[in-house]
């Protein structure tokens, strides 16, 4: 069982990646097994094993499930009942339950990718790596860690903070015995997390939009700051990313080809995908066997003007055989999040309304003419902007769980909704393998 387990960790860390010690994990009997730490004596089996880090964000619980439960969970979507035996029709019912196999999904596959980063982190140190490479790969894996951390934070609340490595614990007893942290201790933690990393990743752009950068880390701190009501941070960062031309993002015309050209300008993040890897969303959201349906709230909320994000929303990831790479981080999400913090912290009525024109624009919808509204009606044109702009991006759910206004939205769906379900419960495997941990309320 012990070689069962150690093999199955190098599977996740991506040691499949170095063939010479694949041979030898696949060839070798459990009696003579490979040392764990015979992988990290070098510089290329460090290197493997951090694009085996990079290529677990492939995972449906992290590109997919998470995404799709932002709109499901909302007033964006339903689900068949009739496919995929049901799980996201459960979703869209707000049904969802410790044995939901979505919520499972999501838990194990961000713990499962926090184990294998903690696993090289652990090793960086007397790794093969060369002092020079070492504090780029220690950045680029701190990123990685602060992302599956902040997806789990935003679902679940607060969650067990792992740093330390295990070999032998498969991915469902990854976080065994590991009491909670709160959720304000969590997005510090995350926070921490890339404001370290910021040194040492590559500047600017970076040498690719599914690796690690300067505006990586920015747009994600951007992000969390925002979740965790950090506005001058939030503020801040999102200011960087869009007035320092020396990142070279920009705001691309024609909002279909954010979705349609690879590697654009206005991608700050995005997971790699291609016909050896491919995507999951586009099969559940478009062409034959559609799984995921957009509402009729949602239709309507778009006005006639805006019919180019109303045609593409359910289609950004429809190429049949699933290469398109799926955004993350994008810069439009910057003015959104600026504008957002400045109404929250009661700052610039007039950079509140440039930022919130700036995405109206190119959608082609009236712009906002009066800087003497409330803070209250920005953040309400804001709320709106973010559901159009970013539909079936996996934000809805969460921007209202967040601004407190899921029970005042959510009501209104047929299936009605209940406080408590702003968090998903933790997964039955969790409870019974984790004796320190404490069921969300209401489940």
């Amino acid at each position: 069982m012990q070689y069962t387990q150690k093999y199955f960790t190098l599977l996740s860390v991506g040691m499949l990646l170095v063939a010479t010690s694949c041979e030898r994990i696949v060839d070798t009997k459990p009696t003579d097994q490979v040392d764990i730490d015979d992988v990290f004596r070098t510089a290329d089996g460090v290197e493997a094993a951090l694009t085996g880090c990079y290529s677990n964000l492939r995972s449906r619980g992290f590109h997919f499930e998470t995404v799709i439960l932002g709109e499901l969970a909302a007033d964006n979507a339903t689900g068949d009942p009739s496919l995929e035996r049901g799980q996201y029709f459960t979703i869209s019912q707000n049904a969802y339950d410790p044995t939901t196999a979505v919520v499972r999904s999501i838990w194990e596959t961000s713990y499962s990718a926090i184990n294998s980063i903690n696993i090289i982190l652990d090793r960086l140190a007397t790794s093969g790596a060369t002092a020079a490479d070492r504090p780029r790969i220690e950045a680029e894996l701190r990123f990685l860690r602060a992302f599956h951390y902040f997806n789990l934070v935003k679902c679940f609340g607060g969650v067990p903070l792992r740093t330390k490595g295990n070999v032998e614990l498969d991915a469902t007893k990854s976080a065994q015995n590991t009491p909670r942290s709160t959720a304000d201790q969590v997005y510090n933690f995350i926070i921490s997390e890339l404001q370290a990393a910021l040194p040492n990743v590559p500047r600017g752009k970076g040498n690719a939009y599914f690796r690690a950068s300067e505006g990586a880390v920015r747009a994600l701190l951007a992000r969390v700051a925002l979740y965790a009501k950090n506005y001058p941070l939030a503020i801040e960062q999102a200011s960087i990313l869009i007035d320092s031309a020396r990142f070279g993002y920009k705001l691309l015309p024609n909002y279909t080809a954010i979705f349609r050209e690879k590697r654009n300008e206005e991608v700050i993040f995005a997971v790699e995908f291609n016909a050896g890897a491919p995507n999951s969303i586009g099969r559940f959201t478009s062409g034959a066997g559609t799984n995921v349906i957009r509402t009729t709230p949602v239709l309507n909320a778009y006005t006639t003007a805006d019919s180019v994000r109303k045609s593409i929303a359910v289609t950004k990831y429809a190429t049949p055989n699933g290469v398109d790479d799926v955004i993350m981080l994008r810069l439009a999400e910057m003015y959104l999040i600026r504008a957002e913090a400045l109404a929250q912290s009661n700052g610039s009525r007039t950079q509140i309304v440039a930022d919130i024109n700036k995405i109206k624009q190119r959608a082609g919808v009236p712009l906002l003419t009066s800087t003497t509204l409330s803070y209250a009606e920005y953040l309400a044109e804001i709320e709106k902007e973010r559901r159009l702009e970013f539909s079936f991006e996996g934000h809805r759910f969460f921007d209202l769980v967040r601004t407190n206004r899921a029970v005042d939205v959510l009501s209104s769906k047929p299936s009605g909704f209940e406080s408590f379900k702003q968090l998903l419960p933790i997964p039955t495997s969790e409870m019974l393998f984790n004796s320190a941990m404490v069921q969300n309320p209401g489940y």
